[in-house]
């Protein structure tokens, strides 16, 4: 299963720009192994429209298991469909 399961018309409420930073910050973090840094992004995301409080959700999700693989999983498909 996909990690990111947003609605079309949410992630279509979202400037496209917006998704391809959110995917850079994820990707930079996670290859870097900085699980705070997702853990960050996760926060400030919360504070944010809809679709980018599910991501927040799914965010937290992948940090708390320490899932670095699956983050970057989650910043390819933010790129392909952002």
């Amino acid at each position: 299963m996909s990690p990111l399961a947003l609605a079309a018309g949410d992630k279509a409420a979202i400037p496209e720009a917006t998704w391809r930073a959110v995917a850079e910050r994820l990707r930079f973090a996670a290859e870097i192994g900085d699980i705070g840094g997702d853990a960050g992004l996760a926060e400030e995301l919360a504070g944010q429209a809809p679709a980018c409080q599910v991501l927040s959700r799914q965010l937290v999700r992948l940090a708390d298991d320490v899932d670095l693989k699956g983050i970057i999983r989650l910043a390819d498909e933010l790129e392909q469909d952002g």
